[in-house]
C-alpha cells in the first residue's frame, strides 16, 4: 500500500492512499461501458430519430448534430471530473479521485491537462505509457497526473471510524486538556491515521507540523519535551471524554 503525503493549506502533513493500478483500471473499464452505451444509444436511435421526425432535410446537417450529440462520450471524463469535484462516475464506484498534491482544490485547467494527456496516457500503446507511469512513479502518477500536478487516491476504509480513533486507557488515567472535546470523530480519526503513519516513517517533520495545529486550535501549549508525547496525549484525551464517559 502506497501513501501520498500531502501539505494542506494549514500546513499539515495528511497521508493520502494512493489508489492502486487495479482501482485505476476498473474505474476506466466502468467508464468506457457508460460511454459506450451513451454512443450506442445515440448513433443507433438517435438518427433513426431525426428521419422521423423530418428536422432536417439533408444529411450532411444530421451527421453534424449526431456529432455534437456525440460530444459528451469525447469530453466525459474532462466533463465529470471538472462538475464532480476529480470522479467520474467509474472512479465513484470505485471509491477514488483526483486531487492536486500541493493540497489545493484541483481547477478546470488540472482536470484539463489531465484530459489531454490520455491522447499519450492511455491511447497511445493500448495504455501501457499509463501503466508503466504509474508503477515506476513515486506517488503512483500517469503522465496527465505528473504535468498538472495531481494524483489519484483511494477513498476506501477498509476500517471502522471507531476502530480508528480507540484507544486502549490506563484503569487509572487522568486526562490533561478539557479542550479536546472540540475536536470530531473525523478529526481524531486524521489526527491518529497520520500520527501513526509519521512515527513508523519516522517523520518528524509531520509530527511537529500536526503538534502546531492543535496547539493552536485547540489554544493551548505543549508541555511536553516531545511532539509525539503531545499528540499522544491529546489521543487518549479524547478517548477518556467520548468513549468512556
Amino acid at each position: 500500500m502506497n501513501y501520498i503525503s500531502i501539505n494542506s493549506s494549514q500546513n499539515v502533513d495528511i497521508q493520502f492512499t494512493s489508489a492502486n493500478l487495479f482501482q485505476r483500471i476498473l474505474a476506466f473499464f466502468i467508464d468506457n461501458v457508460i460511454i459506450s452505451l451513451y454512443l450506442y444509444f445515440i448513433l443507433h436511435f438517435g438518427s433513426d430519430f431525426l428521419e422521423k421526425i423530418n428536422v432536417f432535410s439533408n444529411s450532411k446537417n444530421e451527421i453534424i448534430l449526431l456529432f455534437v450529440l456525440c460530444l459528451p462520450a469525447i469530453f466525459y471524463t474532462l466533463i465529470f471530473e471538472s462538475f464532480f469535484s476529480g470522479q467520474t462516475l467509474g472512479k465513484f464506484v470505485m471509491k477514488i479521485k483526483v486531487i492536486k498534491i500541493d493540497g489545493f482544490q484541483a481547477n478546470f485547467m488540472d482536470y484539463l491537462i489531465r484530459w489531454m494527456f490520455r491522447l499519450i496516457d492511455i491511447f497511445a500503446l493500448s495504455g501501457m505509457i499509463a501503466i508503466f507511469s504509474i508503477l515506476v512513479s513515486k506517488k503512483n502518477q500517469r503522465l496527465g497526473e505528473i504535468a498538472s500536478g495531481t494524483a489519484t487516491i483511494s477513498l476506501k476504509q477498509n476500517y471502522n471510524l471507531k476502530d480508528t480513533i480507540l484507544t486502549d486507557l490506563e484503569q487509572d488515567y487522568k486526562p490533561v486538556f478539557t479542550q479536546v472535546v472540540l475536536l470530531s470523530d473525523n478529526d481524531m480519526r486524521i489526527i491518529k491515521e497520520n500520527f501513526l503513519i509519521a512515527k513508523k516513517n519516522k517523520n518528524n517533520q509531520t509530527l511537529v507540523n500536526l503538534s502546531e495545529k492543535l496547539q493552536e486550535v485547540l489554544k493551548l501549549e505543549n508541555p511536553y519535551k516531545t511532539h509525539s508525547e503531545f499528540i499522544a496525549t491529546i489521543i487518549k484525551d479524547y478517548n477518556y471524554y467520548t468513549q468512556y464517559n
